[in-house]
């Protein structure tokens, strides 16, 4: 539901790097809670609209990678 307000005060602009930030909030929540499979898809999901944003070299791209890669090992 917080998305979706995100989404109306963004005016339905998913490519942006606030948004991005929910879904990796969220994918650090289900990871809190042991979800990794939800985490994983949080955290792609802020992935992608990252590299639609930022350039291959950003650091956050590289975090999100990571993030994944480790949860995908558990």
């Amino acid at each position: 539901r917080a998305k979706n307000i995100w989404f109306d005060v963004y005016d339905g602009n998913k490519n942006h790097k606030n948004i991005a930030t929910i879904y990796e909030n969220i994918g650090v929540l289900f990871e809190r809670q042991g979800d990794n499979e939800k985490a994983i898809e949080h955290f792609k999901e802020a992935l992608n609209i990252k590299k639609r944003i930022f350039d291959i070299g950003h650091p956050d791209i590289k975090i999100l990678e990571d993030k994944i890669k480790i949860l995908k090992q558990n």
